[in-house]
């Protein structure tokens, strides 16, 4: 962002003026001699023909570009902290449900230990409940990892230490229309917004090209200093324009950008595309998810 933001600046100190100051020995064999010469110059740019204010509407674009993708950034690390704390939590209340069942399973095996000592239970069955706790230990112990896989991811994300031991707040939980919602995604998600800015890009960086063969008028003050005392201080208007290979260059630039402003246009696209898809999905599970919990519930 602070990259983004210099160079915006950088384009808009294209408006000040520029100055120049340049010194030197001369050998001559005149009556003059050999002396010492400087020159100090100002020049203002007057018009430019439309190229310092597309340079600083690109600059300003591109800025709009990099704060979208900070935002579709900021939503990321948030979707993701917000996953590894339900996996966190998830994982916590399943290990409580675990750890109970290892309890149960060894005050069986004592049970079924005294059975046997009383030749109520066989052998056989103290392999079995033997073997239920090796089960349920080692499931205990892969939910133990899984918690503990989870709360590292969400230390990562976070940078602080962070329990997940309380539910998610039931409130996050009911949708709005669910259409509507889909109309609101399509139209200002983020990832919308941020295509629509690099297409907005691309059209800046066209609407550059095509003033870049424009000459530049500017007011241009020198002021020439030798040691024999003589000075030579001028104001002019100058007017200049170059046209690098021949032109070539020119079309050459112009061609690249329509190219990346198409291809901007098609990825503005094919992201509706897939988040029309994606959304599609979401509602088909989210639709299935509520008919099995009516289901649940009436059962």
């Amino acid at each position: 962002m602070e990259d983004k933001r210099y160079q915006g600046d950088n384009a808009r100190s294209g408006r000040y003026p520029t100055l120049s100051v340049s010194t030197g020995y001369l050998d001559r064999n005149d009556v003059y001699g050999n002396h010492d010469f400087g020159t100090l110059s100002v020049q203002q740019p007057l018009w430019a023909f439309g190229k310092i204010d597309r340079q600083i509407a690109y600059a300003d674009v591109d800025m709009s570009v990099a704060e979208a993708d900070e935002q579709l950034l900021r939503r990321q690390l948030l979707t993701d902290t917000a996953v590894a704390y339900a996996r966190a939590f998830g994982a916590g209340e399943r290990l409580r449900v675990a750890e109970a069942d290892v309890v149960k399973y060894e005050e069986l095996i004592t049970q079924v230990e005294r059975r046997r000592q009383g030749q109520l239970a066989s052998d056989a069955d103290v392999l079995l409940s033997s073997s239920r706790l090796v089960q349920a230990v080692a499931q205990r112990d892969r939910i133990l990892g899984e918690q503990q896989s989870a709360e590292t991811e969400l230390i990562a994300l976070t940078q602080v230490p962070i329990k997940a031991d309380k539910p998610i707040d039931a409130t996050f939980f009911p949708l709005p229309d669910v259409e509507k919602l889909k109309q609101q995604v399509m139209e200002e998600g983020l990832e919308v917004q941020q295509k629509r800015q690099r297409l907005a890009l691309a059209q800046a960086d066209r609407d550059r090209e095509e003033v870049g063969i424009a000459p530049n008028l500017s007011l241009r003050a020198e002021k020439n200093r030798h040691s024999y005392a003589v000075d030579d201080s001028r104001v002019m208007l100058q007017f200049e324009g170059n046209l690098d290979g021949a032109g070539f260059g020119y079309f050459a630039r112009m061609g690249g950008a329509h190219a990346r402003l198409k291809a901007a246009e098609q990825d503005l696209l094919n992201t509706k595309n897939d988040l029309k898809r994606y959304l599609d999905g979401v509602l088909i599970s989210f639709r299935l998810q509520q008919q099995q919990v009516r289901l649940f519930v009436v059962d």
